[in-house]
């Protein structure tokens, strides 16, 4: 009888058992499963079993049809969403929330296999609010907030149940005005006890507040974040995952050492060594996923924060401010700086001031950082199954770091109107060179898809910290000659115009400094050389910043040493040219109107200058 077979057998174990063998399935080939789900028919077959009367059965199902929504990506994924909603896949689901009950008198293991059946219903019903709008609006409709909140107690429900819960309350609060008009006090309350409580679990504690964060409006959450925030910095400075990462690895590589040993022992001998080595394995296994946990805990509080600073109190659309939880928008567009002008959020006062108190800024920056993979012994890993994949773990980090860049830039920007903290501005400056260095460093082993977003966020960043320090006269931090050179070499990074234009904007920024006077020829040389490039983005960039630095009769003698006047009299036609042909071809608004700035701007230098 094959799997498929199995899902309509009258026998709860072989429903159960095919359920869970398409769980697995579904996890390591999603894509190579989805035609004989559809020619068997069998995805409707898998939401009725959601309603099957076994609970084994329906946790068996539920997770496999998590797994489904969770490893199939983009169109297809979405396709298999809309057909569970048109197989009323919801309504199995919030039966189970509605009547699934737990008594005194029931035994253990039955409370246990209740538990875990809601974890997966609940877990493959923030699938589908994540994936479909309409999935949504149909949770939406059931008074799913109580369902929800009633298993929000410690001492009755499993730590991952409540995990669940919570993480399916931070995705339906997000941008759902008509939940908003069914909020309830005892709702609320319930979540800021959740947050509150020190015997929840950190990941549940930080959920809660993020949760919070996308209901209360921001005079009501100022209370809230007061202890919040103090949770949250906590969660960012009492865990590394780089350390822990490779605390795990160095475990890892011991119980595949013992388990190598084992094949030079007799029989007898491997057989007493046995038990010792399941016992590392469970261990290893158990800081595994407690290390996830924990970086999924600081994923989202680096979340919380930057989407905190997205549009409070003001307008909110700034193309420079990165709203984390945007998962229509290509890597590169959320991460990408589209230079200067851009106006920035104004941010209540008392929330920015609270965040500057908090400590959560400083604790911000440690996560931008890079961590070395751990060295690995192939001949010994290849023999033995690896609890702690190396691959997954940098993956895992890298994301973590991803966010905590996009964080990052939105606290600089959203304290562009106050003075950075002394003891941040310095460290946060050398944070970003370092991690600069880092990673251009890493540019032979490094994926592309891995250097071109750090290099675009990480630079932002550093042009931000640049404005603000040009703000505050100078007094934040000395950029270094060998960071200058760096910046220098990054305009004409290949990787990305994003890059190239927010160095060539953090060079018309220090060619401002008083101490660059010096240095002018060198300047003007780089910025003279920007107008070569071939995105519009990075030569507009090189003309404002040319204007910036030799305004007037400044530096005229630089001017004259490099030709700069006839340079930019040959570049005027081929500026005309390229705004002409942007029109035809509907550049982007933003960018053409830049350009057409640059061009009037441009003819008046000119003129000017040879004046």
């Amino acid at each position: 009888m094959s799997i498929f077979q199995r899902l309509h057998s009258e026998n709860p174990n072989d429903r159960e058992w095919a359920c869970s063998s398409l769980a697995h399935i579904f996890l390591e080939e999603p894509l190579a499963a989805i035609q004989p789900l559809k020619d068997s028919n069998s995805l409707q077959r898998l939401v009725q079993l959601t309603g099957d009367a076994e609970v084994s059965v329906v946790t068996a199902a539920a997770g496999a049809l998590r797994n489904l929504t969770l490893a199939v990506p983009d169109e297809l994924g979405q396709q298999i969403v809309d057909a569970i909603l048109g197989f009323n896949g919801i309504a199995p689901l919030i039966h189970h929330l509605e009547n699934t009950t737990f008594s005194g008198d029931d035994e253990k293991a039955e409370i246990k296999a209740r538990d875990a059946m809601l974890c997966q219903v609940v877990g493959l019903l923030s699938n589908l609010i994540q994936a479909s709008s309409a999935a949504n609006a149909a949770v939406t409709q059931h008074n799913i907030l109580p369902l929800m909140t009633k298993y929000l107690q410690p001492h009755v429900f499993s730590q991952d149940l409540m995990i669940g819960c919570c993480d399916f309350l931070l995705g339906i609060t997000e941008n759902n005005p008509e939940l908003q008009q069914k909020m309830t006090t005892d709702f609320i309350n319930l979540l800021k006890l959740t947050m509150a409580n020190n015997n929840n679990c950190l990941l549940v504690r930080v959920l809660a507040i993020a949760a919070l964060c996308n209901i209360l409006p921001q005079q009501d959450l100022i209370g809230v974040l007061k202890l919040g925030l103090s949770i949250m910095t906590n969660c960012l400075s009492q865990f590394d995952a780089g350390v822990a990462w490779q605390q795990i690895h160095a475990a890892k590589l011991s119980h595949l050492q013992a388990s190598v040993s084992t094949k030079a022992l007799s029989q007898e001998e491997a057989e007493s060594s046995a038990p010792k080595l399941r016992s590392m394995y469970r261990e290893i296994s158990t800081l595994v996923e407690k290390w996830k946990q924990q970086v999924e805990a600081q994923t989202v509080v680096l979340e919380a924060v930057a989407n905190l600073l997205v549009g409070a109190d003001g307008d909110g659309d700034s193309d420079e401010f990165m709203e984390l939880d945007e998962e229509d928008a290509s890597l590169e567009s959320r991460l990408a700086a589209h230079g200067p002008g851009s106006h920035h959020v104004q941010i209540n006062g008392e929330l920015l001031s609270l965040l500057s108190s908090s400590g959560i800024f400083g604790a911000v920056v440690p996560k931008t950082q890079f961590h070395d993979a751990p060295n690995t012994n192939n001949e010994v890993e290849n023999n033995i199954d690896d609890p702690a994949d190396t691959t997954q773990f940098g993956s895992i980090l890298f994301e973590l770091q991803l966010t905590a860049l996009g964080c990052l830039q939105n606290i600089i920007m959203s304290l562009a109107s106050s003075p950075i903290p002394p003891t941040h501005a310095p460290d946060t400056w050398k944070a970003m060179c370092d991690l600069c260095g880092h990673a251009l460093a890493r540019s032979d082993v490094l994926p592309q898809q891995i250097l071109t977003p750090v290099l675009i966020s990480t630079t932002a960043v550093m042009t931000d910290l640049l404005r603000q320090n040009q703000t505050h006269n100078y007094s934040l931090f000395e950029p270094s000659a060998p960071v200058l050179e760096g910046i220098s070499q990054l305009a004409k990074n290949p990787l990305s115009d994003h890059i190239r234009s927010n160095a060539v904007t953090m060079l018309g920024i220090s060619a401002l400094h008083p101490a660059a006077k010096q240095h002018m020829e060198a300047f003007g040389r780089q910025l003279s050389e920007a107008l070569s490039d071939v995105s519009p983005w990075v030569y507009a960039e090189a003309l404002n910043a040319i204007f910036d630095v030799f305004p007037e009769t400044d530096h005229n003698d630089v001017v004259r040493s490099l030709g700069l006047v006839a340079k930019l009299e040959s570049f005027v036609p081929y500026l005309r040219q390229q705004i002409q042909d942007g029109k035809r071809a509907k550049m982007d608004k933003i960018l053409l109107d830049r350009l057409d700035e640059a061009r009037i701007n441009l003819t008046r230098f000119i003129k000017y200058k040879k004046q």
